[in-house]
């Protein structure tokens, strides 16, 4: 396990697979952390990405209130192309006492040139 402030210091190697679960709730800079994420994927590497669907029932400041799974969609296809993305679960008392859902989004890094 390598632990780092991804938006100071990237690590030298690439790798196949990334999995971010319930990660970016918590990352004020969404699209700044998707970036670095994709440029830390080896050719053919793939993100998986587990997270909520956006829910206008939650709040927290410190916290975003989930994603638009189009929205983030966007921003990847910036570096990566999106393999698929979809909403896998629903229950209740979910996400901080609400009900919700949850997606799965996969993007693959494809060669370039």
């Amino acid at each position: 396990m390598w632990n780092a402030d991804f938006l100071q210091q990237r690590p030298s190697f690439k790798v196949d697979t990334i999995l971010v679960s319930l990660v970016l709730l918590h990352v004020p800079q969404t699209e700044e952390i998707l970036a670095c994420l994709a440029d830390m994927l080896a050719e053919y590497g793939q993100l998986i990405i587990v997270d909520f669907d956006k829910n206008p029932l939650v709040y927290h400041e410190r916290v975003h209130n989930g994603f638009e799974q189009e929205q983030l969609k966007q921003i990847l296809a910036k570096n990566l192309t999106i393999q698929q993305s979809y909403t896998f679960y629903e229950g209740d008392h979910l996400f901080m006492n609400q009900p919700a859902t949850m997606f799965l989004m996969r993007a693959l890094k494809e060669a370039r040139g």
